[in-house]
């Protein structure tokens, strides 16, 4: 009656499969384990993960930007000036500008793979390392485009 209960165990590709599909039973490392006790272990793992997150200053900048899209749309639907509507056009021209495209959970094996110049078994990295990883190769290219400039 084991299972993975944090992100520092968890290996990624069980985390992706449980947010595609929903099933817990990833979690299971063997044996039966009770729907209440997996899904305890669910909340302990995203509060983890959002602890993690949070530690990223792009991520919280992001976050806030979104938060303030949101409730200048608000302000708009409730109080629709002419000076709101202009502050919400302009914030979604610059949105339009942002590329778009959904994550690929497949691609980002790959980006990691070619930087760390080795393979990953992702049935085996745990959360918290693969995205340690993401975030030492963003803060990488962040550097690599300072100094280009």
């Amino acid at each position: 009656m084991k299972h993975y209960d944090s992100i520092d165990n968890l290996p990624i590709h069980h985390y992706w499969r449980i947010t595609e599909t929903g099933d817990l039973k990833h979690l299971i490392i063997e044996g039966d384990v009770p729907p209440k006790e997996l899904q305890k272990a669910w909340e302990q793992i995203e509060l983890e993960f959002c602890d993690m997150l949070v530690e990223d200053e792009d991520y919280v900048l992001e976050l806030r930007k979104e938060a303030e899209y949101y409730a200048l749309k608000a302000e708009v639907a409730v109080e629709p000036n002419a000076l709101n509507r202009i502050y919400l056009r302009a914030e979604e021209n610059e949105r339009s500008l942002r590329p778009k495209g959904e994550f690929k959970y497949d691609e980002s094996i790959a980006i990691l793979e070619r930087s760390l110049k080795f393979a990953i078994d992702d049935k085996k990295m745990s959360v918290r390392r693969y995205y340690t990883h993401l975030r030492l190769l963003k803060l990488e290219a962040k550097k690599h485009l300072r100094e280009k400039k």
